[in-house]
């Protein structure tokens, strides 16, 4: 269950404004991108 939690928790910075309108620099994009694959692999991981 905490590997859901973490990702959860992922998903909610990845919905950040910057995140969703596209104002962010290209460092928080690739932040935000490596945040989401963590979270996917973690819940792959449950499944």
């Amino acid at each position: 269950i905490p590997i859901i939690i973490q990702s959860r928790r992922e998903l909610s910075i990845f919905q950040h404004h910057d995140g969703i309108t596209g104002t962010s620099t290209d460092r928080v994009v690739n932040d935000y991108a490596s945040r989401m694959h963590g979270a996917i692999l973690g819940c792959q991981e449950v499944a």
